[in-house]
């Protein structure tokens, strides 16, 4: 028998002392739940209703939970019978417990696994068991912790970090906050893809008390727990408020932190949670919770290897061709597009002058943005006769075959493709569009012409006789249709949306499954904004790459002022490529632009010939070198050793790139270092390290110095000794 004080009552249990192997057990007399490990303890509590009260490592003595679990108005859920626990032959243990407040029924599902021991999962359904339809739009649930306790002071001094947005797009600033931050402060989220835009108000900028995020690492010295959330089918985030509320039999108002458990966010996500039909029933995406004794940088890792898990991860054998990108050399844009301008500007012989320029910097691909279709958004081939003439690009492949006059091979072909909110509404059938006459991109119609639209314009890229990548820009959410024929609910909602987008890009891969397909921001579209999960449609024969955040015009100036930092830290969350095209004409004479894309964007583009002969020098020669060492950036895993030092690892090969920067207004020597292991090699083979000025091996700690001007770049090699 095992006995211990908890919540200032004893607990004894006959069940065997928890070990290295998870198991669950129950208290005889109260029909209480202890839920762990040798790690671990997950206590509820049900003799006064559903109340997973106590998370704490048993290691460390940290206490993560320590009240009545956060239910809404402070109730707890009456139980409807016993907790079902099951212990399956693959060593998962799964304990199920129902319970209702008024006609709402809530199940609660925690999992532990035998073979991962420092980790559980909360899921949690609901369920309308009354005649009459239930709102549910306010609905938030999670564990607390106590924040005016005798340990508060330390408790509201440790740190939760975003993941994978520990740097904010929109802004660079740090989404690393003290505890106390998020007990009294408040976070923001952008609902509009103008937010990014230079010199604009706040619009579309929603301030909450809720900090919400995919994942947080909740750190406190060298320990970690990581919150993840994941959703496929719905936008959800893991959610973090300060409640304050009424003690259980007391009369005085106690403040605790609310966290993992489920609620809605941002505009009301996830939108299927806010209202019951009678009988209807909304599961809540899953929140794993795991103990790691590292950092916040090991939580990230973790959260990366979760996701690949899932799916939302590098291809096999991924090497996409470098673009080009005619926009940043074309006045089309500056002149402003039309039909009558694409004729002058976006001709046959314009792409050939191009062309030239990406063979030039030995670029793979001529990615074609606005202007190569017969109107914007219209996806149909700038091509059209009159008098037996061919004007404009002439026919796809032969295009494709003019490009490559005078070279001894052809260049891909890569094409912007905006998707409703962005195409001309008169280029698509009525059948298409909404009431008010603009395109409906929530409607099974559009989605089907427009698979069709690209499933033409990509036929032959096997041999290159069509489009193997396609950008689907434009795809903010517009609301608002009532079209009933449309195939979603009326009005259409940002589901409806987010689904047909993943329908298009289904519809596409069935018929071409190695098209690439980008995808922007589903709900917000353009921009450095990020309203959706990361992952969220990414699967399923869904997108292929994400986008960059709209770090493409200001090479420079975006690494300063710290936005295109969030690069660095997505990376680390996540495998899943980052496409994104840049400006040369900004970067420098040193290729520090170009090498930061280069580092952080597994799949690149350039486009603008620098009016400094020596910085374009700089970015062919770069190029080479890139091109030397592409699998690295391409298929390597990325490692963060600090912002400034980012490695790119094949660990089947045990070898590594480590590109350092000058992110300082100094000249003085840049020093780091690491352990083997913290980048992915083994530390029992001995390493050729070239490119460093000095490097030293002592154990496993690699220390490195390499000197590089400001805003200058050293590029280190690490590749094991031959026996």
């Amino acid at each position: 028998t095992e006995t211990g004080i908890v919540k200032g009552r004893v607990w004894s249990f006959t069940a065997k002392t928890f070990s290295d192997t998870p198991a669950v057990q129950t208290d005889p007399v109260s029909g209480d739940v202890r839920i762990g490990s040798e790690k671990f303890e997950l206590i509820i509590e049900t003799q006064n209703g559903l109340n997973p009260c106590i998370v704490r490592d048993l290691q460390t003595g940290r206490v993560l939970a320590d009240g009545d679990y956060v239910w809404p108005n402070n109730i707890l859920p009456t139980l409807t019978g016993a907790p079902t626990i099951i212990h399956d032959q693959n060593g998962l243990w799964t304990v199920t417990l129902t319970a209702l407040q008024d006609d709402l029924e809530i199940r609660q599902v925690y999992t532990i696994d035998d073979a991962k021991p420092n980790e559980f999962t909360e899921t949690i359904r609901l369920r309308n068991t009354g005649s009459a339809t239930l709102y549910t739009s306010g609905f938030a649930c999670g564990f607390a912790r106590k924040l005016d306790s005798s340990d508060a002071d330390e408790v509201l001094a440790s740190r939760v970090s975003q993941i994978p947005y520990r740097i904010q797009p929109e802004t660079g600033a740090l989404c690393d906050y003290s505890l106390s931050k998020v007990a009294t402060g408040q976070m923001w989220y952008a609902t509009s893809r103008a937010w990014y835009t230079p010199g604009v108000d706040d619009g579309g900028k929603i301030y909450t008390s809720t900090f919400g995020s995919e994942g947080w690492a909740w750190y406190d010295g060298g320990e970690v727990l990581l919150l993840e959330k994941y959703h496929p089918d719905a936008m959800e985030w893991s959610l973090m408020k300060s409640v304050s509320r009424y003690a259980a039999g007391e009369t005085y108002r106690e403040k605790v932190l609310r966290f993992g458990g489920a609620g809605l966010w941002k505009l009301g996500d996830p939108e299927g949670a806010a209202w019951l039909s009678p009988g209807q029933s909304f599961t809540f995406g899953t929140t794993r919770y795991e103990f790691i004794d590292g950092s916040w940088q090991d939580a990230f890792y973790s959260f990366r290897d979760s996701m690949d898990q899932k799916g939302h991860s590098l291809p096999a054998n991924y090497n996409p061709p470098v673009h080009w990108n005619e926009l940043y050399d074309n006045p089309l844009w500056t002149i402003g597009d039309s039909v009558a301008n694409r004729d002058i500007y976006y001709k046959l012989s314009d792409m050939k002058v191009e062309a030239e320029k990406a063979y030039e910097i030995g670029c793979e691909c001529l990615y074609l943005d606005p202007g190569w279709d017969t109107n914007f958004g219209s996806n149909l081939w700038g091509t059209y006769m009159s008098n037996g003439v061919t004007y404009r690009l002439g026919p796809q492949k032969d295009f494709i075959d003019a490009m490559a006059v005078g070279h001894d091979h052809e260049l891909a072909l890569a094409l912007h493709t905006p998707l409703a909110a962005w195409s001309l509404p008169w280029s698509f059938p009525a059948s298409c569009k909404r009431p008010d006459g603009g395109l409906c991109g929530s409607s099974t119609t559009y989605a089907a012409e427009k698979a069709a639209r690209l499933i033409a314009t990509c036929n032959g890229y096997e041999t290159n006789e069509g489009a193997y990548f396609v950008m689907f820009d434009g795809n903010w959410f517009v609301g608002g249709c009532t079209d009933p024929t449309h195939g979603h609910a009326i009005p259409n909602t940002r589901q409806d949306h987010n689904n047909m987008i993943q329908s298009i890009c289904q519809q596409l891969h069935a018929v071409h499954p190695n098209v690439v397909i980008e995808v922007h921001d589903p709900v917000i579209g353009p921009g450095c904004s990020r309203y959706c999960p990361t992952y969220i449609i990414q699967g399923d024969d869904g997108f292929d790459e994400l986008w960059g955040y709209e770090f493409m015009n200001y090479t420079l100036a975006e690494v300063d002022s710290r936005k295109a930092m969030t690069l660095y830290y997505v990376n680390m969350a996540y495998q899943i490529p980052i496409y994104l095209h840049i400006n040369l004409k900004t970067d420098n004479e040193k290729a520090f632009g170009f090498w930061w894309f280069a580092s952080t964007c597994k799949h690149l583009g350039f486009g603008g010939v620098h009016s400094n002969p020596i910085a374009w020098q700089a970015h062919k020669d770069a190029m080479q070198t890139y091109l030397s060492l592409k699998p690295f950036f391409t298929q390597g895993v990325f490692y963060g050793i600090e912002e400034a030092f980012h490695a790119h690892t094949l660990t089947d090969q045990n070898a590594a790139v480590i590109v350092c920067f000058n992110l300082l207004d100094s000249l003085d020597p840049l020093a780091f270092q690491f352990d083997l292991s913290e980048i992915g090699l083994d530390e029992g083979l001995q390493y050729q390290i070239t490119g460093a000025d000095t490097a030293q091996r002592t154990g496993n700690t690699v220390s490195i110095t390499v000197q590089t001007p400001t805003h200058g770049v050293k590029i280190i090699q690490i590749a094991p000794v031959a026996n």
